[in-house]
């Protein structure tokens, strides 16, 4: 599947998950769970499904591996 430019740019929500994978990843955590990421957003937190889809949507971006 061939990806135009507007695949491979991030959303503003993300690069919010992008930024805590990366902050995980200084940490020297190796595989983040979703729960991990909820833990790391202020309230309101969303939901395990928002963060999910994301996850998958970053997936299928290639800019992070399954």
């Amino acid at each position: 599947m061939r990806q135009t430019k507007s695949e491979k740019t991030l959303t503003k929500a993300e690069m919010e998950i992008m930024n805590i994978l990366w902050e995980k990843a200084e940490e020297g955590k190796d595989g983040v769970t979703t729960h991990d990421i909820i833990e790391k957003y202020p309230e309101p937190r969303p939901a395990y499904s928002t963060i999910a889809t994301f996850l998958k949507i970053l997936t299928n971006k290639s800019f992070i591996g399954s």
